[in-house]
């Protein structure tokens, strides 16, 4: 008779990686028998009973080995029977980091880093990701990418890690913050502008500019990577002197992100060229003697009468001779008529003055 078991023996379910993970076969009856059968023969003794075993090793995910025992007695009558062995990986992959955050410069989601092509590409990120069982060159990762709000545009890459037993990590977020830091750039000249005038009407349509074109028109370069056509101009005016009135206009712009520009200022002089104009004023005058003197007039009054100015109502009044001279030949007397903002209008006056009375005495006889 061959030997005789009595039960099975019990699977063993191990939460590994390999065959070279099973225990070790038993090589002996009292082994067997620790394992929860009972062997016996009717010539042999257990202790010479010779116990041999095969296994099968079959799948992956788990691996099943399938151990058989061979129990051999003296006479060679054999009697086998078998154990199940699962070797399951039932550990996920883990990451030392879960969360890892980027900041790129640039203007769309065309600018974030490419996607990862593979699980090492991915732990060199910054996750560190780690398998009991798994390489990193043998795991797989899925993925999911979402993008929401502007400056900055935030990129967001979940992605979940398996291990060759399809275990999953817990989702992995890649952050991406996409920023434009990048101010536009106003280049360029303005130059300064004289605008013949007497106040800050004298500028008529040429007020601030609000719109890129604007500037453009006026003589800048307007340089902006991102948000050109979303642009805001921020203009101010300060107005200040008198002759020449003073209009300092500076420009700056804004991008959609909030990035200042540099400042460009233009600059306006208002000023009054225009001298005052003398109408119908008299060119020549005889003067007359008060008491045997020649005196030179005071022309103010006169002069005052027949002058205009484009601007000014004070006008300031000299005259080269002064009122009041005493005269004992015929000279030339010059006005000056100078408006608020320097220009000075002249004119000439010939003053003749008379010749002396000859009085001649004839001795009659």
């Amino acid at each position: 008779e061959a030997p005789t078991i009595d039960e099975s023996l019990v699977s063993i379910v191990l939460d590994e990686c390999s065959v070279d993970d099973a225990p070790a076969a038993a090589t002996s009856v009292d082994e067997l028998e620790e394992m929860g059968i009972t062997v016996s023969d009717n010539c042999t003794d257990n202790d010479d009973l010779v116990v041999t075993y095969e296994d099968a090793v079959t799948g992956s995910c788990p691996i099943q080995i399938t151990r058989t025992y061979t129990l051999t007695d003296h006479c060679g009558l054999q009697t086998s029977t078998s154990q199940t062995i699962l070797i399951q990986d039932l550990e996920a992959p883990v990451a030392e980091e879960s969360d890892v955050e980027e900041e790129v410069q640039g203007c769309s989601l065309a600018d974030a880093p490419a996607l990862v092509t593979s699980v090492r590409e991915l732990s060199q990120l910054g996750f560190n990701i780690e398998d009991n069982c798994t390489s990193l060159d043998d795991m797989t990762f899925t993925y999911e990418e979402l993008s929401h709000d502007n400056c900055p545009i935030v990129l967001e890459r979940h992605y979940v890690v398996y291990d060759a037993c399809q275990n999953a990590s817990d989702t992995l977020w890649h952050t991406i913050f996409i920023m434009d830091e990048e101010a536009p750039v106003l280049s360029g000249t303005i130059a300064p502008r004289l605008i013949e005038g007497c106040d800050i009407t004298a500028l008529g349509d040429d007020t601030l500019i609000h719109t890129v074109a604007g500037l453009q028109e006026l003589g800048l370069q307007v340089t902006e990577d991102c948000s050109f056509d979303a642009l805001v101009v921020y203009a101010d005016e300060q107005i200040e002197g008198h002759c020449p009135i003073v209009v300092t206009r500076t420009y700056q712009v804004e991008d959609l992100c909030g990035n200042l520009s540099n400042t460009f200022t233009q600059v306006i002089n208002i000023q009054d060229t225009t001298k005052p104009v003398f109408t119908d004023m008299l060119t020549e005058l005889t003067l007359t003697s008060e008491n045997c003197r020649f005196l030179v007039p005071d022309f103010e009054e006169e002069a005052m009468a027949h002058v205009s100015d484009n601007c000014s109502d004070g006008l300031t009044f000299e005259q080269s001779i002064e009122d009041g001279t005493s005269l004992t030949t015929t000279t030339d007397i010059v006005l000056s008529m100078t408006d608020e903002c320097g220009n000075t209008a002249t004119h000439t006056i010939h003053l003749i003055v008379p010749e002396e009375l000859q009085v001649s005495i004839a001795q009659h006889d």
